[in-house]
């Protein structure tokens, strides 16, 4: 009929003409009583999707791809969503089993594995303070007997939540005392040395293990607990140094600073834990950088492999693959370090330079099938990405061995203020 050809015009051009023809879209009501019911019922599961998985992205908008997938997009496309959301109505399953997807600029949908952490792995190791342990390895340095160099690591806690209330071990290595220069970095000292660096750990002691509870110090909450150990008996170096605090952590995890490396950037020390939480069997070292870009870096000292695509989204904490195990300021699971360290390192050495070294001559062998997911099941160091710090330094790196203090400056007839000390 008339009528008919006017509605479908494809119906003219056939020699036989039904009566079932599709209307076009704009002759459909906006909302049929059975879409609007699949819409609600969608958009309903989207958000109780979102609400137990713990991410939501602020200004993003969620739709349920047909084939189950959770997609995130970064500008509210209302109709877009709606559409995706109906079709995913007839897949209920797949939509309840959806993973989650967000949008980075122009790229791909990329799975998100970084992103997205549930909130009940971020409360399952509860505060702080009952999961995590501060462990600070000291050494004879020039600024010895004065605290102000290993003051100022510890004052840098205050810039992150949560850290002033844990505990607090500082370590002191022992020393190779004998005549001649100072080969502060071999830990070879005069007597003199050694007897400014016994008056120093004995001015930690005072000063942190027994002040005041109630007053509280840079860096410490009131009421929090410190206790300071060594010199050792002699010289074993870094790694057992710490081996030997480990001895006396109580919790779970453990954070291994060194006594010239503070925080330079504000951050919840909750966030990071929370990666242990979602990645309890593969994730084993958590550090923080003291590099700008370190991907980038890495690019340039070993090729375009070094910087796997990382599919995690700048919006979200996440976490970027180290090809080495480093010294500098990271998060550990106690019981695991000390086992690692006993394997692993000679009394005398360095993590870094021994068992660290080996690592990245592992990576660097398998290159070829090196890649994010590779990363994670197979070597689990990675650094940690706070998205508001993105990948700057959050730790720096002062000239220990070139460190004087303020009043030894003053005596040497120097600016008391020190300027230049950092180094990356």
């Amino acid at each position: 009929s008339p009528e008919l050809v006017a509605r479908c015009p494809r119906a003219a051009m056939s020699p036989v003409v039904t009566t079932r023809c599709r209307p076009p879209r704009s002759a459909l009501l906006p909302f049929p009583a059975a879409a609007l019911r699949r819409l609600v019922l969608s958009a309903a599961c989207a958000v109780m999707i979102c609400a137990f998985s713990g991410y939501w992205d602020e200004g993003a908008c969620f739709g349920l791809s047909a084939s189950g997938g959770t997609r995130a997009y970064s500008s509210l496309r209302p109709f877009r969503w709606m559409r995706s959301v109906q079709r995913a109505s007839r897949h209920p399953v797949g939509a309840i089993a959806c993973s989650c997807r967000h949008r980075i600029g122009s790229s791909s949908w990329r799975t998100i594995y970084g992103t997205g952490l549930r909130a009940s792995a971020a409360q399952s190791l509860g505060e702080p303070k009952a999961s995590l342990t501060i462990v600070v390895v000291t050494s004879p340095v020039v600024s010895q007997p004065y605290t102000q160099l290993i003051d100022e690591v510890i004052a840098s806690f205050d810039l992150v939540e949560g850290l002033p209330e844990c505990d607090l071990i500082i370590v002191g290595d022992g020393a190779k005392v004998r005549p001649g220069a100072n080969l502060w970095n071999k830990g070879r000292v005069d007597d003199e040395a050694f007897e400014h660096y016994t008056a120093y750990m004995a001015a930690l002691r005072s000063k942190y293990e027994h002040a005041d509870a109630d007053a509280g110090l840079p860096g410490r909450a009131p009421h929090s607990r410190t206790t300071v150990i060594g010199p050792l008996s002699k010289r074993v170096n870094f790694a057992h140094v710490l081996r030997e605090g480990l001895r006396h952590v109580e919790t779970e995890f453990v954070l291994v600073a060194q006594h010239d490396r503070p925080f330079i950037q504000s951050f919840s020390i909750a966030g990071a834990l929370a990666f242990f939480a979602a990645h309890p069997e593969k994730l084993r070292y958590l550090g923080f950088s003291t590099v700008n870009d370190y991907p980038e870096k890495m690019v340039s000292k070993y090729g375009k492999w070094a910087r796997p695509a990382n599919p995690t989204a700048d919006s979200e904490p996440g976490l970027v693959p180290l090809i080495m195990w480093y010294d500098s300021m990271h998060i550990c699971r106690a019981k695991q370090y000390a086992d690692l360290i006993e394997k692993e390192v000679r009394p005398g050495e360095f993590i870094e330079s021994s068992y660290g070294i080996r690592v990245l001559e592992d990576i660097k062998s398998k290159r070829d099938e090196w890649n994010y997911e590779y990363h994670m099941d197979n070597f689990g160091f990675f650094l940690y990405r706070d998205p508001k710090i993105g990948l700057g330094a959050m730790v720096r790196h002062i000239n220990g061995r070139g460190y004087h203090s303020r009043e030894d400056r003053i005596k040497l007839g120097w600016p008391a203020e020190r300027q230049g000390m950092w180094v990356d």
